[in-house]
């Protein structure tokens, strides 16, 4: 019996173009990327002689050279079971809800199709994504250690036609005004907010821009005093405001506003307390299982 594809942890190029539903001309190669999502294996799409030329090299100058190939795009396969059309439609329509919200500008743009996944002589409704690549540096929420973070971001990029490190600063502070105002936008007129807290989810571009790249996890934003989590038990709704107000104030360069009704009710001391103790929970029975 073939393991499914959404259980299989490594996976290999062979794995992808033995799918029902994947055609392999022998244009691209599939590599699995370096982070993994909770919700999707993640392959990078790869042009086939770019690979060639990583594992054999290249002359340049009289020098021998092994240049990295470079994804042209990502491919998602999500591990979430569908129970019904209405399901995988729903969770599809999510990601154009974040697209339509954040616009182009802030998202690595992707395109969701569902497939039949054929296995064992078995089909089941498959949600796959293929989604733009983002060059860039992790921006780490929770890494803003030291005043000088976002500029050692922008000077580990390499120089580019636009332009040098401080210019990069500051179109990353404006990129910083304009997603904090289109993702409080949509947490108070559509309700939902993505998944901010995850490292490697935002992606600091070499042209200055912010974008979101796991669009997997948007939940809903319940007003009230109860704590809410995700399927895995993650309380991402209070973790994702909580990296606005960082947002705000390491990026957009000021003070959050503690008096704002968003920021007073979810950065409230004795909620972020309970918070706390349910993202120790998280982490705990993470390890168990693993």
């Amino acid at each position: 019996m073939d393991e499914d594809i959404r259980d299989k942890v490594d996976i290999r190029h062979d794995d992808i173009v033995g799918l029902n539903f994947i055609r392999d001309t022998g244009r691209h190669m599939f590599r699995k990327h370096c982070r993994q999502g909770l919700r999707s294996r993640i392959m990078e799409v790869l042009d086939a002689g770019d690979v060639r030329k990583e594992a054999e090299g290249e002359w340049v100058d009289g020098i021998r050279v092994f240049p990295r190939a470079r994804p042209t795009w990502m491919l998602r396969i999500f591990t979430r079971r569908f129970a019904s059309p209405a399901d995988v439609l729903e969770e599809a329509r999510m990601y154009s809800l974040v697209e339509a919200c954040l616009g182009q500008g802030h998202i690595a743009a992707s395109s969701e199709f569902i497939v039949d996944y054929i296995r064992d002589g078995r089909r089941e409704m498959l949600l796959c994504g293929l989604q733009a690549f983002v060059e860039g540096e992790i921006l780490d929420p929770w890494g803003f250690v030291y005043p000088g973070h976002l500029a050692e971001l922008c000077r580990r990029m390499p120089a580019a036609s636009d332009g040098d490190a401080d210019v990069r600063v500051r179109r990353a502070r404006k990129s910083a005004e304009s997603l904090l105002g289109r993702l409080r936008d949509m947490v108070t007129t559509a309700g939902y907010i993505p998944d901010l807290s995850g490292i490697g989810n935002l992606i600091l571009t070499p042209s200055g821009n912010i974008r979101l790249v796991d669009i997997n996890n948007i939940t809903k934003v319940a007003v009230d005093d109860v704590v809410p989590t995700d399927d895995k038990g993650y309380p991402v709704c209070d973790k994702s405001i909580e990296v606005m107000a960082i947002l705000e104030r390491e990026l957009a360069g000021r003070p959050f506003d503690r008096n704002d009704p968003l920021y007073r009710l979810f950065l409230d001391p004795a909620r972020m307390a309970r918070v706390k103790e349910i993202e120790e929970k998280f982490y705990r029975d993470r390890q168990k299982q693993m």
